[in-house]
């Protein structure tokens, strides 16, 4: 927990401390174990995502260790999944807060 939370959360509130007058976006990039059944979504992590809502948050999923159950047949490559982050950072996502965007190679709909 300290290392997949807290320092993450630590992280997050060094840069809006250093950012708040200025802007910025948050883009946390993590594993797909994270959002399938039995990942790391329990009562304690609700509650810290309940306290930083307020926040611009996005966060990635990658697919590289289920690449067997992919349509694709292949692990992703790191570019295909520095173009989403691009496009959360940049004014095409200015509507776009609290997301999460599985960068997945299908693997979720498969």
């Amino acid at each position: 927990m300290d290392i997949n939370l807290k320092s993450t959360l630590l992280m997050c509130q060094h840069m809006i401390k250093r950012r708040l007058k200025r802007g910025g976006v948050i883009i946390n990039i993590g594993s797909i174990e994270a959002i399938i059944p039995g990942g790391i979504i329990t009562p304690g992590t609700k509650a810290v995502a309940k306290e930083i809502t307020q926040l611009r948050l996005s966060l990635l999923r990658t697919g590289v260790l289920f690449s067997t159950r992919l349509p694709l047949k292949r692990g992703g490559q790191p570019d295909e999944v520095a173009r989403i982050a691009v496009v959360l950072a940049s004014d095409l996502s200015s509507y776009v807060h609290g997301v999460l965007i599985p960068v997945d190679g299908g693997f979720l709909s498969a």
